[in-house]
């Protein structure tokens, strides 16, 4: 399969893409399109107050301040944008904020929806090791709810909907007994993968038989893992230079990304873009070098990639802290 990687005209981060319909945001603003970006429609501009704009201007000052749209999520009649702090209610149309909710935590990295709910987990730095708390919002409620505490982990990475089983999952860590992959039933927590750097994770994506995963674990060499559904058993399938926050899985195959991270026994001046065809074998594709700006201030680089990308001819992502930082990339699939 041959892939063809493109830097487009826009700017901005990919939230959402169903077939040919994506949601971008820029500078506080969604916008939604119908035809991959070729043209879009502003669905509103959350960017309203003085202060707001200036950490907005400028793609240092929105790493700087960490100010800028984390996620949106189509749910039913509305969007819920996670962004600027705050979790915005927006109605479909026209874009009108019906409620907004203080963020617990910095920002999640990875939220979720099932038929009913949206999903977020607490990510803070939590030193003291207080609780963390994963949160809901219903429309049947209209509110944000707490539905669960998670005990003797230090945050929670991301939060995933399984539709081949329609569970909700999650990812944590830090410390080797505090990271786990699992999922909640009847407000409980059941453990796939614990104990150790190597179940320190954040992306999970999914297929009928595998969950594919790549670790976050900072000191530590890294790799792609599946984990077989009906076996239980754990497949290491390559080692890789960085952690990773970030992949997305098609019909056409599977991707991760590492990131520069703090350990420099890891790779510093590049990202790598891994892919798998089938899940076996796996290349990386692309490397994406890391700008002069200091990782503490200005962020890790990293590429940041929904995994919210559902019967699409192409997989969308965005180099953050990177050069051509915060320019929208498209791979398609010839």
């Amino acid at each position: 399969m041959n892939l063809n990687i493109q830097n487009t005209e826009k700017k901005g981060f990919i939230h959402y893409v169903e077939s040919t319909q994506l949601i971008r945001s820029y500078k506080g603003k969604i916008f939604l399109s119908k035809d991959e970006l070729r043209s879009e429609q502003l669905l509103i501009d959350l960017s309203q107050d003085l202060k707001s704009k200036i950490k907005l201007l400028l793609c240092l000052s929105r790493r700087l301040f960490r100010f800028y749209i984390y996620h949106v999520i189509p749910f039913k009649d509305q969007y819920l944008i996670f962004g600027l702090k705050k979790i915005f209610v927006v109605s479909g149309n026209p874009g009108k904020v019906i409620k907004d909710f203080p963020l617990s935590g910095s920002r999640p990295l990875i939220i979720c929806a099932d038929n009913d709910s949206v999903y977020y987990g607490e990510y803070f730095g939590n030193d003291q090791r207080r609780p963390v708390k994963v949160f809901k919002y219903s429309t049947l409620t209209n509110a944000i709810e707490e539905l669960l505490l998670v005990e003797n982990i230090r945050h929670i990475h991301g939060m995933f909907y399984d539709p081949y089983t329609k569970k909700i999952f999650l990812t944590t860590g830090d410390e080797d007994h505090e990271s786990f992959i699992g999922y909640i039933a009847n407000k409980n927590i059941v453990k796939l993968v614990t104990g150790s750097q190597q179940a320190r994770v954040v992306q999970l994506l999914f297929d009928e038989k595998y969950i594919y995963y790549a670790t976050d674990a900072p000191f530590e060499t890294n790799h792609i893992y599946r984990y077989n559904r009906v076996t239980a058993s754990i497949e290491q399938l390559q080692a890789i230079s960085g952690t990773v926050f970030y992949g997305a899985i098609t019909k056409h195959g599977i991707f991760f990304s590492t990131v520069v991270d703090t350990n420099k026994n890891l790779r510093q001046d590049s990202v790598e873009l891994w892919f798998s065809e089938s899940g076996d074998k796996w290349k990386n594709i692309k490397e994406f070098k890391k700008d002069i700006w200091p990782k503490k201030l200005f962020q890790y680089g990293q590429l940041i990639m929904s995994d919210k990308q559902f019967n699409s001819s192409a997989i969308w992502f965005t180099p953050f802290a990177l050069l051509k930082d915060q320019q929208i990339h498209k791979i398609e699939f010839n």
